[in-house]
């Protein structure tokens, strides 16, 4: 990391890899965005985040449980992640480098928060906790790429793509959509509302 990190990110990397881990040569042979994405993980089990909640799980359980027929969504997987690794541009990398970290530096509270009225369903307080510039700066950067590194926005198509084909069909659809599609700005909410639809939110 040290040899493809500017040295105050690696220090930045460093002094918040000291707080979840004594082992000072930890994640220094993966690349920075894999590195980042580790620490932040690690940081977030100290303070009791995940983000390995499977809703999605719980709701097919459910629905063979009632007879209910599920489509499943084929959006970017594992694979699609691999190749816009392969193809990110090093200052994009950087960049949602310097989110992860700054996140942890100065955004846990507000992830806690926003956890917290992500439990109790309150979608009002978490559309008016605004996003870190670091984490709006990496979202568009990743939004500026094409081809393989332009993940999200095809995720973002995807899914808007099938919200649209199911409002078109007769009867009630449920669809699991991770929270951040749907609210951020530009996002899904956002897209369908700009396309005539009339939008009740919760």
């Amino acid at each position: 990391l040290k040899d493809v990190l500017p040295p105050d990110l690696h220090a930045r990397f460093a002094a918040q890899r000291s707080k979840v881990t004594s082992d000072a040569d930890k994640w220094e042979r993966y690349r920075p965005l894999i590195a980042a994405a580790f620490l932040q993980q690690a940081a977030f089990h100290q303070v009791n985040l995940s983000m390995r909640l499977d809703l999605g799980a719980a709701l097919r359980a459910l629905a063979k449980k009632h007879g209910v027929r599920v489509e499943e969504i084929k959006v970017a997987g594992v694979s699609d992640m691999l190749d816009a690794l392969k193809t990110m541009p090093p200052a994009t990398e950087r960049t949602c480098v310097q989110a992860s970290l700054s996140t942890l530096e100065n955004g846990l509270p507000r992830l806690i928060e926003r956890a917290q009225a992500w439990t109790s369903g309150n979608v009002e307080r978490i559309e008016n906790m605004p996003e870190l510039k670091e984490v709006d700066a990496c979202r568009n950067a990743l939004d500026e790429g094409k081809g393989a590194v332009d993940v999200i926005g095809r995720i973002r198509q995807t899914w808007l793509e099938n919200i649209e084909k199911y409002l078109r069909s007769a009867g009630t659809t449920i669809a699991v959509v991770n929270l951040d599609l749907m609210l951020e700005r530009g996002g899904l909410l956002d897209q369908l509302r700009a396309k005539g639809y009339d939008i009740d939110a919760p």
